[in-house]
């Protein structure tokens, strides 16, 4: 969403710059961000199914980027003038050992496990422990925010129980 958000406001204040978007796949799971998606695509930002292998760089001409668009399986050359490198969040190095310690689960991918990711989504399982933000997994800062409020009230409803 990051990237999608950067392409949008290129083409808002320079629309006649061509930007082109590679991906493997696009979540657009928070609020409004189908809709700032779509937004994107109105305002000309193109978007290649696919994963550049590596940019070429050459000596007079402009950088190449080969990327099969698998959608089509065409193979498709870009020529850009600029190329910003978008990557995946990942767990730290520490979250494992911390889990570990504290006795909770971990995702597959290495982040917190939730005790319930609609029900419950701050709760680890364990009392006394909760998850907000970037430890369940990428997060913008809004849902950052909302999650900590949420932690942060059932640690008092916990302490209030224990009174």
């Amino acid at each position: 969403m990051q990237a999608i958000k950067n392409a949008q406001l290129i083409k808002e204040h320079a629309p006649e710059t061509e930007v082109a978007i590679c991906y493997m796949d696009v979540r657009a799971h928070g609020k409004g961000y189908e809709e700032y998606y779509e937004r994107a695509r109105t305002l000309g930002v193109r978007f290649v199914r696919g994963m550049p292998g590596e940019v070429q760089r050459s000596a007079t001409g402009p950088m190449r980027i080969p990327v099969e668009d698998t959608f089509t399986g065409e193979m498709l050359l870009l020529e850009p003038e600029l190329v910003v490198l978008s990557i995946g969040l990942q767990p730290s190095a520490g979250t494992a050992a911390l889990a570990k310690v504290a006795g909770v689960e971990l995702e597959e991918s290495g982040f917190y496990r939730s005790a319930d990711d609609v029900f419950d989504a701050v709760a680890s399982g364990r009392g006394g422990i909760y998850f907000a933000g970037a430890g369940l997994g990428p997060r913008d800062i809004p849902d950052s925010v909302a999650q900590g409020g949420a932690a942060a009230v059932r640690a008092c409803i916990d302490a209030l129980r224990v009174e």
